[in-house]
């Protein structure tokens, strides 16, 4: 199921104020960063070995594939898709050899079975309700070929009238009709809130802080695809 003009409009309108909002400062952005990346490695690296190609969906302005770049994945074996016309701009410039298209979630222009991984980071968050994270999460699932990984993270905590779905995490492998040959579901990085208080001026009590599981405000789960 496609998203309606004014369901891609208020995507669009949401990811805008977040870039008039302004870049975090260096220290939150690096740890950010560092904390959901370390995580992802271990998630999709462990027991497995594979080369691509990995699709990330909601790309933005090219972090995930960045760091697939990183890791050692060849850029042809790289797709990111996103509705926002600015970001892919910057995407493509900052990741030449990579492929980018202008696209939706929900009805992907990919054929069946195509990645290994797909990354959603920060997506079924922005879904306006949980049919529409749902029908995402399984048109992701369609071009997950067998033995894929799904890679998803996203906030423990969604803020009321903003608009975003909550699809709790236990949901997630009864969505899939029982396709998911495994999966592994962690909480990480301190609540975002916290985190910005704290950096860069106490960065080791942020570390002993997000050793408390309540005190986490993401979640990551890497979910398995059977292999027929």
């Amino acid at each position: 199921m496609s998203q309606t003009p004014g369901e891609r409009q208020r995507l669009r309108e949401m990811f805008d104020r977040r870039d008039e909002a302004g870049a975090e400062a260096d220290a939150v952005q690096d740890y950010f960063m560092k904390r959901r990346f370390e995580e992802a490695a271990d998630l999709l690296f462990s027991g497995a070995s594979w080369s691509g190609p990995v699709l990330d969906v909601g790309c933005g302005r090219g972090d995930w594939l960045a760091q697939f770049v990183e890791w050692g994945l060849p850029r042809p074996h790289l797709m990111g898709l996103d509705l926002n016309h600015r970001r892919l701009r910057e995407a493509r410039k900052r990741l030449p050899g990579v492929s980018f298209c202008v696209g939706e979630g929900r009805a992907l222009p990919c054929e069946s079975s195509r990645f290994s991984c797909v990354v959603l980071s920060l997506v079924l968050s922005t879904m306006q309700d949980e049919a529409s994270a749902r029908d995402l999460l399984l048109e992701v699932w369609r071009v997950l070929r067998p033995g894929g990984r799904l890679l998803i993270h996203d906030l423990k905590h969604v803020r009321p009238g903003r608009g975003g779905a909550r699809l709790r995490t236990r949901h997630l492998p009864e969505v899939l009709a029982g396709q998911a040959a495994g999966l592994e579901c962690r909480d990480l990085i301190l609540l975002p809130p916290l985190a910005r208080r704290l950096l860069p001026g106490w960065p080791g009590v942020v570390k002993i802080l997000e050793r408390r599981a309540v005190l986490r405000g993401h979640w990551m789960m890497r979910i398995d695809k059977e292999d027929s």
